[in-house]
């Protein structure tokens, strides 16, 4: 029988492995949005609520169960002696470097396809300042989320 609290901790890590690349490219979506929105008030009040709620979502599931932990145990949780932090850790290692593989793999063509689109967008626009906007903002947008994708998996082993 499983206990309920390892039960609990591995819910916990697969939220985090799930929820914080997951809020963390909705919020980039929301920022998308927010920056390309003009005038539409809909569409610029949408990638407000997504930024704004995807960015504290991101926090929220990365840093919660650390802070729970911290001030809501007294004494450390029981280890066995013959495991070690790489027993413990291990077997999650796997996993997030495939993901993160997988997410480069699909960062680089998707951004390559918005860089491109940019272009034809950008070029295709005879005397419409807001679609030339877009293009120059998707051509410049495309880089940035390709650099995002390629130091996420940095950033994240100091959470």
């Amino acid at each position: 029988m499983v206990k309920f609290t390892s039960l609990f901790e591995q819910f916990l890590r697969l939220l985090q492995l799930v929820g914080i690349p997951l809020m963390g490219s909705l919020f980039l979506i929301g920022l998308l949005l927010l920056l390309t929105s003009g005038k539409n008030p809909k569409r610029k009040r949408a990638g407000f609520v997504m930024t704004i709620f995807f960015f504290f979502g991101t926090l929220a599931v990365a840093y919660v169960p650390a802070l729970v932990y911290t001030y809501q145990t007294e004494t450390p949780l029981y280890v066995a002696e013959h495991k070690t932090v790489n027993d413990m850790v291990g077997g999650s290692t796997t996993i997030g470097n495939s993901l993160f593989k997988a997410i480069w793999y699909l960062a680089v063509p998707v951004c390559a396809t918005i860089a491109y689109v940019g272009l034809v967008i950008r070029f295709e626009t005879a005397k419409n300042p807001q679609r030339a906007r877009i293009g120059l903002g998707l051509i410049m947008f495309s880089p940035l989320v390709l650099g995002v994708a390629y130091f996420v998996p940095s950033l994240l082993s100091y959470l």
